[in-house]
């Protein structure tokens, strides 16, 4: 038996505590999510707007599609139960990831991660309804950051554009550790609160254009050498890992007595007293992306990709009531998030080939406003909050991983060259979605063998 929230912590045969399969479950789901909107939004872009040939409102009908589908979930939910449609769209997204991994490009590499985006949502969808809340945040953004170091570790190259034996292995590997800790998830009486589900679209916006980047400390990563580009991918991937620190810690919960001791039932939970993160991290949020956006390289990108994880953590925080487990708003939040996620990033990469009447760095700036102000919302209004203490062997891992990341990417920059073509888009490999760059039109060289239809930024 899996731990849920309000349930004692079993020990499992062997003496040893039982997996948070919830918690396997939500990072390995959000991280083939991820996967497949990397190559959705590129693929958008070349193989249905043909680089710039169909019009935007063309583009962003089809993309629409896909992101209103889902929302059949909402009746289909009544006549099942939810976990079955969430059990639904977990293995329709591994068939949809499992046949990109297999696919040549073309109409069918279009196709099968448009209906990848849906399967996700539709298995989010599930998830909101009956996923316990205690593991929600730290899920979210653990996937988002798994999926970000493994890019940084790839060079940015991901396996779904990689041939060969042993991509295969791992993305089946992924696919079958993902769908057995769907298997052993049992659904909670208890589901975290809809205003983290809602944040998550947002937050997966932002953290593909800031948090899966190698070129954090300059525009150009070719006027670096080795040293320098390897740097800056530690400092990212430990930004990664602190966020989901602060996104487990900061979303403890729990009833707090007149005196301001934690009340908790169930298991055990050990507490320590902080200054509460507040309205601090949507302010650092705001700033951080305000200033990634006017072009200061480093530090920003830092700031933002912590401040994430902590607005996620504040937006998940637990109010020790089981108010929303019945309600199914939890559901419906991440399919409308998903929808901010969408016109956010429409706006943003639709202003390279139309006149929006306003910069597009308002549209990223306006979504870190959005989730500042629902983090902000839940945040606790004492000015010290009990949260969970961190496990040193954390920061051992993070550190660890931090360092792994970099030292597979030391190696100098790779060759850059000019897209040709009759698109005004320019693009750089600064962030893992596709990001436009107004200093001038580069990309990384296609490697050796690519077989996709698809720029080698995504």
């Amino acid at each position: 038996m899996t731990e849920t929230a309000g349930q004692p912590h079993t020990p499992s045969a062997r003496g040893l505590p039982a997996p948070p399969w919830p918690l396997v479950m939500l990072v390995t789901g959000v991280a083939l999510l991820f996967d497949v909107v990397r190559v959705f939004l590129p693929s958008l872009i070349t193989l249905y707007g043909r680089a710039g040939e169909t019009a935007p409102a063309g583009m962003g009908m089809y993309a629409a599609l896909w992101f209103v589908l889902p929302f059949a979930a909402v009746p289909a939910a009544r006549l099942a139960p939810p976990r079955i449609v969430g059990v639904v769209g977990a293995v329709a997204l591994v068939a949809a990831r499992l046949c990109l991994q297999a696919a040549d490009g073309g109409t069918p590499q279009l196709l099968l991660a448009s209906a990848g985006v849906t399967a996700g949502l539709v298995f989010l969808y599930g998830c909101a309804r009956t996923t316990a809340g205690t593991w929600v945040p730290a899920g979210l953004i653990g996937g988002l950051a798994g999926a970000s170091i493994l890019h940084l570790a790839l060079d940015r190259m991901d396996l779904v554009w990689r041939d060969g034996p042993l991509p295969w292995i791992a993305v089946a590997a992924l696919c079958a550790a993902f769908l057995w800790s769907v298997r052993l998830s049992p659904a909670s009486p208890a589901p975290a609160p809809a205003a983290v589900w809602f944040v998550f679209g947002p937050v997966l916006m932002l953290a593909g254009m800031y948090c899966g980047g190698a070129a954090m400390l300059a525009q150009d990563t070719g006027q670096h050498g080795a040293l320098l580009t390897a740097l800056s991918v530690v400092l990212q991937a430990a930004a990664l890992c602190a966020a989901v620190v602060c996104a487990w810690t900061a979303s403890s919960g729990g009833t707090v007595s007149s005196a301001g001791r934690p009340v908790s039932s169930g298991r055990p939970v050990s507490w320590s007293r902080t200054v509460s993160w507040g309205g601090l991290a949507g302010v650092l949020l705001v700033a951080g992306v305000a200033a990634a956006e006017a072009g200061v390289p480093g530090l920003p990108a830092l700031v933002t990709t912590v401040a994430l994880g902590a607005c996620a953590g504040i937006a998940g925080r637990q109010a020790g009531t089981a108010a929303e487990s019945t309600s199914g708003r939890g559901g419906v939040a991440v399919l409308g998030g998903m929808l901010v996620f969408l016109v956010g990033a429409f706006l943003y990469y639709a202003a390279f080939d139309a006149d929006l009447g306003f910069p597009n760095a308002l549209v990223p700036v306006a979504v870190a406003v959005l989730v500042a102000a629902v983090a902000f919302r839940k945040a606790p209004r004492q000015r010290t909050a009990p949260t969970r203490r961190v496990p040193r062997r954390w920061a051992v891992i993070g550190l660890a991983a931090a360092l792994l990341t970099g030292l597979l990417t030391w190696q100098s920059p790779p060759a850059t060259k000019t897209i040709a073509g009759n698109s005004s888009r320019s693009w750089r490999t600064t962030s893992g979605w596709a990001s436009g760059s107004a200093g001038g039109s580069t990309s990384t060289a296609s490697p050796p063998g690519s077989r996709r239809d698809v720029p080698t930024w995504c």
